[in-house]
């Protein structure tokens, strides 16, 4: 992980609040069978050099939740925009 993961994963978890810790679960679940596949397909020697991005997976394990709460950011929106 590098830092712009970190950052990230901190941002989820001002988004999420305690919601973050099964987004970071379901992002290490994505990281690692993608990692498992591609060590799979690489010749032995080429293996250690491989590396796998994080960010994508962070960002794609916030989506189902986004999805879910899309009605309470509308309701927050509508809220703040007739006050």
């Amino acid at each position: 992980m590098g830092m712009g993961d970190v950052k990230l994963a901190g941002l989820l978890g001002l988004l999420l609040g305690s919601a973050v810790a099964p987004a970071i679960l379901i992002a290490l679940i994505g990281g690692v069978v993608v990692g498992l596949v591609m060590l799979a397909r690489r010749a032995p020697g080429d293996r250690r050099r491989a590396g796998v991005p994080f960010g994508p997976f962070l960002a794609s394990a916030r989506c189902p939740r986004c999805s879910a709460d899309t009605r309470s950011w509308q309701r927050t929106c509508t809220t703040s925009l007739k006050s």
